[in-house]
This record gives structure tokens, sequence and C-alpha cells, in this order.
């Protein structure tokens, strides 16, 4: 079988997803198994109360820690040759999509799935409006990840609450689908919103031209009601970005869908110390939403494991995975990582 050059770079890109899950399932254990005999002695910055809560159980540790790093490990799939459809029958997930990249890939990929199925059945949805708008809120390197996260939190219960009662700007819209993204630079925790949203009218945009410091232009653009809402909710906070999305193809449709359901990829660059602190402080938060119309498509609620339709791609990179070929990529991988690991190993 002849494979082209952007498949090879899409079963390329997946395998390195896997591998690097690995490694930082690896090193992020490693930090939790350091910190769990003293952490009540350890001046450290998140809170301790909540990492006895969840790591200081041996048993319940031990099955976090086993399902966590096997992950993946185990596979079977079922060939209908009648069909021309291969299946993934069993297999291990640890469902940890917050730590665990591969599983993060895998429920995002299930999401879109299972929206590209909504669409189907509601077809109205398509003749709508959609639109794809960022919101982030305003943080000092001081603040705490709780702090800036309930900043943002507040600009999302005002959302749906005006999107519930059709009031101001958010009153156009029927409903719509969010997540919160993290991550973290010299400048403290960066916490923002993705959001697609639909309508059955067209929202004024106004494109705006800015220029970088490298002078390099571009293009975004703004709404002068979003602004105003979010000068009033957004504790004079009113940065946003609002785009009309192109509805008219499954691929187009999909490529939109990543932008809002990605947002665990993100932890996955972190530090580990950086990594845990979100893992604790946004256990059982709710990071993905949706709103509206679109409340009763249940993308929350998707399964991990089970029978599914798996393409020729998926299949290709785990027969790669158990060979010569996966320990070369590895190697490879491995240089390019080794820096991040012992900045993270204490």
């Amino acid at each position: 079988m002849l494979y082209t050059k952007n498949f090879i770079e899409k079963v390329e890109n997946t395998q390195d997803i896997y591998i690097k899950s690995y490694v930082k399932k690896h090193n992020f254990i490693k930090l939790v198994e350091f910190l769990r005999p003293s952490v009540s002695d350890i001046p450290f910055i998140f809170d301790t109360r909540k990492f006895k809560k969840l790591f200081d159980d041996d048993k319940a540790f031990s099955k976090f820690r086993d399902r966590l790093l096997d992950c993946g490990s185990y596979l079977t799939f079922r060939y209908y040759y009648r069909k021309d459809e291969t299946k993934l029958h069993t297999a291990n997930f640890c469902k940890a999509d917050r730590l665990c990249p591969a599983c993060a890939v895998r429920r995002a990929y299930k999401q879109q799935m299972k929206f590209m199925k909504s669409l189907k059945v509601n077809p109205d949805l398509l003749n709508k409006r959609w639109y794809y708008i960022v919101i982030p809120v305003k943080h000092t390197k001081n603040e705490s990840l709780l702090v800036v996260y309930n900043r943002l939190n507040r600009i999302r219960r005002s959302i749906t609450h005006s999107i519930r009662n059709k009031r101001g700007f958010w009153g156009q819209f029927d409903g719509g689908m969010g997540s919160i993204e993290v991550t973290k630079t010299r400048n403290g925790w960066n916490v923002h919103m993705n959001l697609i949203v639909c309508s059955d009218i067209d929202i004024p945009v106004q494109e705006i031209i800015t220029k970088d410091k490298r002078g390099n232009y571009k293009k975004n653009y703004v709404s002068e009601a979003l602004k105003s809402f979010l000068m009033k909710v957004g504790e004079g906070s009113y940065i946003h970005n609002i785009s009309k999305l192109d509805f008219s193809s499954e691929e187009l449709i999909r490529d939109n869908l990543v932008e809002v359901l990605k947002y665990s990829l993100k932890f996955s660059s972190l530090k580990n110390e950086d990594l845990l602190i979100v893992y604790l402080e946004f256990y059982r938060k709710q990071l993905f939403f949706t709103f509206g119309v679109m409340r009763g498509l249940n993308l929350e609620d998707v399964e991990l494991e089970g029978d599914e339709i798996i393409d020729d791609e998926f299949v290709e990179v785990i027969y790669r995975r158990v060979g010569l070929t996966y320990e070369k990529e590895f190697e490879r991988i491995n240089k390019g990582v080794k820096d991040e690991l012992s900045d993270t190993c204490l």
C-alpha cells in the first residue's frame, strides 16, 4: 500500500502524541510519588489538602498510577471483510484526558463524530450561522490559577444566562458549546474560553488589522456589542475575537470544531508541577460545556472504550507502535524532550 506525504505526516503526528504522552505521564507520576510521603511538610504552591484527598490512599493511588501508565497498551480489533470496516473492540484507556494527551485526542475525536452525527439528525442546525469566539481574561503573574479561572467562570455564567433569557448581545444566539483552555507563561496563568455558537441571523462583525512586534499584519474580528458586554461583566477586560465559520462541507466543520474540542491537550504542554496544580484545582470542574439548542446533543458524555469504526490511519499507528519503527521514533522524539524532562523531575 502506498501512502501519501500527508497521510504519513498524520500517522507520525499521531504516533508522536502517544510517545510524548507516555513520557509525560511517567514524569508526572514521578513528581506525585516524590511528594506523597512528605506533602504536608513541603511549602508548595498548591493546596495540600486537595493533594492528600486525591493521592494519600495507597490503594487508590496505585490503581490511578497503573491505569494512567498502561493507557493504550492493549487493543483488540475486529475486521469485517464484507463491510470493509475495522472496529476497535476492546482497549485500555485511562480516561484521564486532563493528564493523558492520547485520551484527550480520542475524546475530542469522538466528540467531533458525535456532533457530525447530530447535524445529520438535526439538519436545521446546518441552516444556522455559526461563529467562533475567543474570550480571555486579564491576569497578573502573582494571581493563582483559581482566581483567574473564577474570573472567566463568571463571564461564562453571564453568557449562558443571557442566552437563556434572550438578552443583549448573547440573546441573538440559540446555543453553542465551549471549552476552557489553560496555559502558563512568565506573566502568570492564562485562562481563556473558546466558543462555537449559532444564530438564525447575521451578527455584525468588524475587521481590524493590527501589527505585531515583528512587523507582521494580522486580521482580527471584533464586535462592539460583545465588547460592551465584556466591559460590564469582565472586570474591565474587553479583549475578544469573533469570526464567522464556514460550515459548507464536512471537512470544514471538523476543522472548526478542533478549536473547541482540544482543551485537554494544552495541559500536556505545562511543566509537571503546574500540571499538578491544574489537575488539583480543576478536579471535577466542568471545562467543556454546551448550552441552548446544543444541550440535548450530550457532547459532554462520550465513551472512550467500546466498539467503533477505526480508519486505516489509526490501525497503522498501532501496528507501528509494536515494531522497530516505533523504537526508532521513540529515540528520535526522546532526544527532543530530554531538556523538558530534566526540568520537570525533582
